[in-house]
């Protein structure tokens, strides 16, 4: 009984309902805040890892592109051995321009994956941010909410 006494007196004056008002609510906040971090977070590491697949699968394109090129400089030159043409004159040339053209290829290609993956990092590092502000927001929100059960009306 000496404890059911007691409680107005450690709870400021405030009744036993608003008090586990508060407490629940605090409580709910603060959960909120973690899993709004966490979950930017998550968004974060998810685009990271998307950024690094990416870069592989563009590091696979570029070895399928090199492959490709050097099958057909292996067929256009065993075609003009096969027909006794020296590779000097228009075939060299035929060959020289693939070259260059598979070269600027994969130079675009290559800036193309840069600008992607550059682009995941950036949206990865925004994602985690927004979270954080989401956490904030999230506890801003609590203590308004708090603050108006304990003030008086």
């Amino acid at each position: 009984m000496t404890f059911l006494a007691a409680t107005p007196a450690i709870l400021g004056g405030m009744s036993v309902g608003t008090a586990v008002a508060v407490g629940t609510t605090v409580a709910a906040g603060a959960y909120s805040a973690v899993q709004a971090r966490n979950a930017g977070i998550a968004q974060s590491n998810e685009l990271k890892a998307q950024s690094r697949v990416e870069g592989l699968a563009a590091k696979q394109n570029e070895i399928e592109r090199r492959r490709d090129l050097i099958r057909a400089l292996s067929s256009q030159n065993a075609a003009a051995g096969a027909a006794g043409v020296a590779l000097d004159g228009s075939v060299g040339a035929i060959m020289k321009r693939d070259i260059r053209d598979n070269q600027n290829d994969l130079l675009v290609s290559s800036a193309n994956s840069s600008a992607q993956s550059s682009l995941r990092r950036s949206q990865a590092s925004n994602s985690r941010q927004q979270g954080n502000i989401r956490a904030v927001t999230s506890l801003l929100d609590t203590g308004k909410s708090t603050y108006g059960m304990l003030s008086p009306t």
